[in-house]
């Protein structure tokens, strides 16, 4: 009998499976239009005004926060969310479902992943009713 191969092996030839993240620097793309640890950032568009503020402040990776969307001149949604990603880059799927707590204040509890090289750049999306409505760029500690 013959003795067990490792696992990817066939006829002598080792193939060799890489899984790349890449969040390298130096990256073109999108530049912070938010300074998330001024306090909450505001936009006002032709649906109403939209608010997103992260806490607690300096906004740092990898531990426990709370996330708030305020929303003033907007119908009721039946659902709000903060999608987070990584311009030019994929980080997984990064949802914080957030309930509400008041007239037009949604907020919830999330983490923001932290990229290994480095990278500080983040995209938050408010997701209103399925559809992004709205998108913050922000850096990261």
């Amino acid at each position: 009998m013959e003795p067990l191969k490792p696992l990817f092996m066939k006829r002598g030839v080792l193939i060799m499976v890489f899984i790349l993240v890449s969040c390298s620097a130096g990256e073109t793309g999108p530049s912070p239009d938010c300074d998330i640890d001024a306090g909450p950032c505001i936009r006002s568009g032709r649906d109403g005004m939209i608010a997103l503020e992260i806490g607690p402040r300096p906004v740092t990776a990898m531990r426990p926060l709370y996330f708030r969307v305020m929303l003033e001149n907007h119908r009721r949604p039946r659902s709000v969310m903060v999608e987070l990603s990584m311009p030019g880059m994929s980080m997984g799927s990064n949802r914080i479902t957030l309930s509400t707590s008041g007239e037009g204040l949604y907020e919830g509890l999330g983490v923001i992943p932290l990229c290994p090289s480095g990278r500080r750049l983040w995209r938050a999306g408010i997701v209103i009713d399925g559809r992004v409505v709205e998108v913050f760029h922000f850096d990261v500690r």
